[in-house]
């Protein structure tokens, strides 16, 4: 059997109040657990704002993909941590930049880093890397550094250059 249940304040010629009381409203309350088994499909459609508030935990499982999108912004703030996790690879895409601000330390750990810049959308514009330290700047390589560059190399101190070496240094100028 089907149940059809709306509540259409026909009483009230579709007016939200009559004689300052709620028309055409549902409202369900349990004291303790209440259960909804969807056998199939489940839509559900507000045409106005929608508020869950939730006072304790609240999970929800999945079972294929999750698909959730906005027609404006979207936010996401916890009062602590955010931990986010990946079985596999993690993609992020924007239109235009990506910020991101940290109070603190901004940590990034991986089995390797790759940074590639192509400019605009077909390649032809800088493709510039800019980095500001406002600090020391201190490197570790456990391996080679190669460095090609195509244009020139400018290098400025306001103090003192050092060069250190355990080997041979050499300077080749064509």
């Amino acid at each position: 059997r089907n149940i059809n249940m709306k509540a259409s304040a026909r009483w009230s010629d579709g007016n939200a109040l009559l004689d300052d009381k709620p028309s055409g409203r549902v409202h369900i309350e349990s004291a303790f657990n209440t259960h909804i088994h969807v056998g199939k499909d489940y839509k559900l459609t507000v045409l106005g704002s929608s508020d869950t508030d939730v006072k304790l935990d609240m999970k929800t499982t999945v079972g294929n993909d999750c698909n959730l999108h906005t027609k404006k912004s979207y936010f996401l703030k916890a009062d602590n941590s955010v931990h986010e996790k990946s079985g596999h690879s993690w993609y992020r895409e924007s239109a235009s930049n990506i910020h991101d601000l940290a109070a603190g330390v901004h940590f990034i750990k991986a089995a390797g880093f790759n940074l590639h810049t192509n400019g605009g959308a077909g390649g032809d514009e800088g493709g510039d890397c800019r980095f500001y330290i406002k600090g020391n700047m201190e490197g570790i390589i456990e391996g080679y550094r190669h460095e090609k560059i195509t244009g020139e190399v400018h290098l400025i101190s306001e103090a003192n250059i050092r060069t250190q070496s355990a080997d041979d240094t050499t300077i080749i100028s064509a």
